[in-house]
């Protein structure tokens, strides 16, 4: 029996988003290609829709393929914006790593979810020593605030 985390896994075809001057990434996610990050602290927390959690923080945002923001879909034909980040401390991971139907290829993937409610909010890719995290917008809120 499938469960709804499983009907989100990746694939490797990406939706070409229409952005002016954006090309479909190629060979993999380039790591020359990432903005340094802030890590965060300094900037507006992000939490989890579902119950305010913080996951991240804005100014983790990265770039790879030169975008920080892509537009991917599954197998089962479902439509996912994902947003880079080069850390997620709120996001805990589900499953085993998979390279099948990599978005990112070179990468293997995991599915991450809320450290709290278990939310799914995206996947962590990893290569070798390099990783990030692909973050659903939607299952993300921004919150001001510097309390937890």
């Amino acid at each position: 029996m499938m469960t709804a985390i499983q009907h989100a896994l990746p694939c490797p075809t990406p939706f070409l988003a229409k952005e002016a001057g954006q090309n479909a990434p190629g060979g993999g996610a380039e790591a020359e290609d990432q903005a340094k990050p802030d890590n965060g602290q300094n900037g507006p927390r992000l939490l989890c829709r579902a119950c305010r959690f913080q996951v991240t923080w804005a100014n983790a945002g990265i770039r790879v393929n030169g975008r920080h923001s892509h537009v991917f879909f599954n197998p089962y034909g479902l439509v996912f914006t994902v947003a880079c980040f080069s850390t997620a401390p709120g996001c805990g991971l589900t499953g085993r790593p998979s390279s099948e139907f990599a978005w990112f290829p070179g990468y293997s993937w995991q599915i991450a979810v809320c450290g709290r409610c278990q939310s799914h909010l995206g996947w962590r890719f990893l290569s070798g020593n390099h990783g990030f995290w692909g973050l659903i917008p939607g299952t993300l809120v921004e919150d001001q605030g510097t309390g937890s």
